[in-house]
């Protein structure tokens, strides 16, 4: 994994560049496989992003980070469009997707889980509520509170061609 205050220095260097691209930087996270740690860059315009873009951004992005050297060790990059099952990394971009379906993951146990299914119901500055998929309840979450939400999408029901 690569700690957080060094996300947050990669997040001022990557976003002028997705900008001068004409890209939005939706977002910046990391995880680690068996191996080693792997950096992932959601980038984002309103009519979606294409590979040749993602492309041309990770070369520049490679080459910020050998000159700059922020990241000591061995890490795989990826970048790309956030895509169906989008993750969000603030409240704001919640902002326009409510009653979507969202999967989250918190940090420390509610009610004895750490993972939700709900719609998004209301986003508020630093809060958003969810009703749950099982039982309608209604649970507020602060952001902070979140390790890890993104949308779940649902696939539309196959018609088989049958009638009724």
């Amino acid at each position: 994994m690569i700690a957080p205050n060094i996300i947050k220095e990669l997040t001022g260097l990557v976003a002028p560049m997705a900008e001068a691209m004409g890209l939005t930087l939706w977002g910046i996270e990391s995880s680690s496989d068996d191996w080693r740690a792997i950096l992932r860059i959601y980038v984002d315009t309103d009519d979606g992003v294409d590979v040749s873009q993602c492309a041309s951004l990770s070369r520049d992005i490679s080459v910020m980070l050998d000159v700059e050297d922020i990241i000591p060790d061995s890490f795989s990059l990826e970048v790309s469009s956030p895509g169906l099952n989008r993750p969000f990394f603030s409240t704001e971009q919640m902002q326009g997707y409510e009653g979507q379906q969202l999967k989250l993951r918190l940090h420390e146990p509610f009610e004895g889980s750490k993972s939700f299914i709900g719609a998004l119901k209301t986003v508020e500055e630093q809060r958003f509520t969810i009703i749950l998929e099982d039982g309608g309840d209604e649970l507020t979450f602060g952001f902070d509170e979140i390790k890890r939400v993104r949308i779940r999408y649902q696939f539309p029901a196959k018609n088989t061609g049958r009638k009724a």
